[in-house]
């Protein structure tokens, strides 16, 4: 019986500290970023939605995300004007100091969206963007149907904090559940972004973690 339940704890202490050690990582990389970022950086990262790789040069930095519905890391950059020409679309903007920014392309056109940054020591930060093809979603828990957020309009994002659990979404339009997204684990002082993209009968989703 001692044995059995040594052996028990012994298999949830494992456990314990492998989540642990997937849950500090992010943080490590993010702490990274923000300590090595000079004073008064802004920080940007790229989303494509466009149907080939994506890179762009802002400042003296490249930024690439490799397919549609996905995002590049986050870089600093000195906080300023900065523009982007792709093709016969173009976009003119300004970083704020400490701001924190998504750059994102579609084959028609760019725009900006203003990222939240997860600063509780004990809850993440929950994003998600409705870059699909309807005009606004709503999102719910895949289990339970729980409502998460009420409206979403399209090419916007909504947030809220988080505490550290695993946990799926749901997108609905009109009441109708229309895509399931793989469930997660949430975790403290991480940006945790879905992106829902695509059609309407054919859409998909895509988790960045930063």
């Amino acid at each position: 019986m001692n044995r059995s339940f040594n052996m028990i704890s012994y298999t949830q202490l494992i456990v314990m500290l492998v989540l642990l050690t997937v849950c500090m990582m992010p943080n490590a990389e993010d702490a990274a970023l923000y300590d090595k970022a000079p004073k008064g950086s802004s920080f940007i990262r790229v989303i494509s939605l466009s149907s080939t790789p994506m890179s762009v040069r802002l400042g003296d930095r490249n930024i690439q995300a490799q397919s549609y519905c996905s995002a590049s890391e986050f870089l600093y950059l000195p906080a300023g004007q900065y523009s982007q020409t792709i093709g016969d679309i173009s976009w003119s903007g300004e970083f704020e100091e400490d701001g924190i920014y998504s750059l994102v392309i579609s084959d028609a056109e760019i725009w900006l969206l203003k990222e939240p940054k997860a600063t509780h020591s004990r809850k993440g930060v929950l994003a998600v963007y409705n870059f699909s093809d309807y005009q606004s979603i709503s999102v719910r828990t895949s289990e339970g149907g729980r409502l998460v957020f009420r409206e979403l309009p399209k090419g916007q994002l909504v947030y809220r904090q988080v505490n550290p659990i695993k946990i799926g979404l749901s997108a609905y339009a009109d009441e109708q559940r229309v895509h399931d997204s793989a469930p997660v684990i949430f975790q403290t002082r991480v940006l945790s972004s879905l992106f829902i993209c695509g059609q309407e009968q054919s859409l998909k989703s895509h988790w960045a973690m930063y």
